[in-house]
């Protein structure tokens, strides 16, 4: 009766140390494989058959910035450009005639779009609005910008270029 009074106790710490309680012992393995949930098959593709693809998304375009231009020297009056050489060569007071019209407009430093842009008439990128432009003596493809702060006419020359932008 020793024998069989050690034998349960051996039975009943080797199930304790397994953390399982004695009817789950006692249960099938059937029921256990029953319980447990079948896996998903997923079905084989046929031969000729189109994979999906996953939809690729479009890549995202960088936030346009305007572009920084640095001007050349020039004012375009009536249509016409003309250019000048950052103030070197002057006109005399009495080479200037008739006032022909004045800066309206300021050509900006920043252009959101360059390639289309197209410099807006009586304007310039130097020089202030209201500035007075006048007509040359003896010289038709030129104009006078006066610089009321040095008190002096700088020269302007036509520019030959068909280009829309100095």
């Amino acid at each position: 009766m020793l024998k069989l009074l050690l034998i349960v106790l051996c039975i009943i710490l080797c199930l304790l140390s397994c953390n399982q309680k004695p009817e789950e012992t006692l249960s099938s393995p059937s029921a256990e494989i029953l319980e447990m949930e079948s896996p998903v098959i997923s079905p084989i593709p046929e031969s000729n058959a189109v994979p999906e693809t996953e939809e690729i998304p479009e890549p995202e375009l960088p936030v346009a910035e305007p572009s920084m231009v640095d001007w050349t020297d020039f004012v375009k009056y009536d249509g016409q450009t003309y250019k000048g050489d950052w103030g070197v060569t002057t006109v005399p007071p009495e080479n200037v005639e008739k006032l022909l019209g004045y800066i309206e407009n300021h050509v900006p430093s920043e252009i959101w779009n360059f390639e289309e842009y197209t410099v807006p008439d009586n304007a310039s990128p130097h020089h202030s609005i209201g500035t007075p432009l006048y007509a040359v003596a003896d010289n038709e493809n030129a104009v006078a910008v006066y610089d009321n702060i040095k008190n002096i006419y700088y020269l302007y020359q036509l520019k030959e270029s068909k280009n829309s932008n100095p």
